[in-house]
């Protein structure tokens, strides 16, 4: 059965979301329709081999920056060329569904990727699985889009603390999702890698048992990969992700910007981010819950929240009827304001046993009809003041806004600045993510 006809029936079944998931019914048959031709319905989503476009960032050249793109549903390949050098940051390779059947063969996508993980974690003894294993619940991407620049904290079970065989089950994981590269560009990315190997970390979230299901990453000098499934009730997805930093792998120091990747570029590189989806949905979040997201940046004299939340297409109307409290379709700035106030309201920060308290400075609402269709995110952006004190310090943060079934994720950042300097000395979590403890150490430079 072809992938088309295969989206199709699911969504006759009601196995996915049926806005905009299968070709119109005044669709041309799968072989005659033309490339480009999309259904139209005003923020639909668009599947199908039709549906896949080439362009052109600026003209293409021996000496100046240019890219090439190529992409679709579950597809963005982005080959940013400047003289001999290429950087693939941001790319996404997927498939949808995960696992299908082509001329007899039985095929399932992260096969080798599942596997690899498998037996790493089954190689780990109950305490190492008790420091590599940071939740029971699966997580989103932590790095996803518009998080370009950042740069995740190391946490869970580091190469020193393995055995030499776990190293070699550790170096097989990394190398299943860099196989996308050539033999020639292979070889020295895995030996950057390996040369780093006792300064690289594993981190698990999820069952241990049902290890496709589980959220993984990898975190190094210069590797970082973030494999994060979603349960989404419908067409089993996968995605894996090239990009400078969302479900990612980075051939490179992450944390660095696309532009500042390129004015260092001397070859070659490849940032690799993977996540399954279970969706007929062109992002991969869930449908049947609000994916909450919680970034805490440690900075100067203060600490900025900024939670990202995207609810899925069946959960969306309940934001909504909070959102839009007139219910005439427009979102005004009052709205938007008491929403996140709403919002911070069921949150609570602490500060070396002090209570901080948030200060709104942005909300930042999609279209509905984004929101509607489950790819639209809200973002609310607050503030608190901290004391900028040398010495030790602990921060604990806990997100109990909860309207619909929720998928929380909490992490910190740090922002060092003015003559200041931070250290993140541990992180703690609870098992669904919910409350972050940290402490760090801050020292006058």
């Amino acid at each position: 059965m072809a992938a088309d006809d295969y989206l199709a029936n699911e969504e006759a079944a009601g196995g996915g979301q049926v806005d905009g998931g299968a070709p119109p019914d005044d669709a041309a048959p799968l072989a005659e329709r033309p490339a480009g031709a999309g259904p139209g319905n005003g923020g639909g989503l668009t599947f199908g081999s039709d549906y896949y476009y080439v362009s052109f960032l600026g003209a293409p050249s021996v000496t100046s920056p240019w890219t090439l793109q190529f992409g679709g549903h579950h597809l963005a390949i982005n080959a940013t060329v400047v003289g001999s050098d290429v950087t693939l940051a941001p790319s996404l390779t997927g498939g949808q569904p995960v696992r299908f059947t082509a001329n007899g063969e039985e095929i399932y996508i992260v096969e080798e990727e599942v596997a690899e993980a498998t037996a790493l974690l089954n190689s780990l003894t109950v305490e190492q699985q008790s420091q590599a294993v940071l939740g029971t619940q699966s997580i989103d991407l932590v790095l996803g889009p518009g998080k370009d620049g950042l740069t995740l904290e190391q946490e869970g079970l580091p190469a020193s603390q393995m055995t030499g065989d776990q190293n070699g089950l550790f170096l097989n994981l990394i190398e299943a999702r860099l196989g996308i590269l050539n033999a020639d560009d292979l070889a020295p990315k895995m030996a950057e890698i390996e040369a780093n190997l006792q300064q690289t970390y594993f981190a698990w979230f999820g069952s241990t048992t049902d290890t496709g299901s589980a959220y993984w990453r990898v975190t190094g000098p210069t590797v970082l990969i973030e494999f994060s499934p979603q349960n989404m009730g419908g067409i089993p997805a996968i995605t894996f992700t090239t990009c400078t930093a969302t479900r990612v792998m980075t051939t490179v120091p992450h944390g660095l910007s696309i532009s500042k990747r390129l004015q260092a570029m001397n070859k070659p590189v490849l940032i690799v981010l993977a996540a399954i989806a279970c969706p007929v949905h062109a992002l991969a979040h869930p449908v049947d819950e609000l994916v909450n997201v919680a970034y805490l940046f440690l900075q100067p004299g203060e600490i900025v929240l900024e939670l990202d939340l995207t609810p899925g297409a069946q959960v969306a109307g309940t934001i909504l009827s909070v959102l839009d409290a007139d219910g005439d379709r427009a979102i005004s700035d009052t709205e938007a304001s008491n929403y996140a106030q709403v919002v911070l309201e069921q949150t609570s920060l602490t500060i070396d046993s002090a209570i901080g308290r948030w200060t709104l400075s942005e909300v930042a609402v999609p279209s509905l009809e984004s929101l509607e269709f489950g790819h639209g995110t809200i973002r609310i952006v607050a503030s608190a003041n901290r004391p900028e004190e040398a010495g030790e310090h602990a921060l604990s943060f806990e997100n109990l806004y909860r309207p619909v079934p929720n998928q929380w994720t909490a992490n910190v950042f740090l922002r060092p600045n003015e003559g200041w300097s931070y250290d993140l000395l541990t992180q703690q979590r609870s098992q669904k993510a919910q409350q972050l403890a940290v402490t760090f150490e801050v020292s006058k430079q």
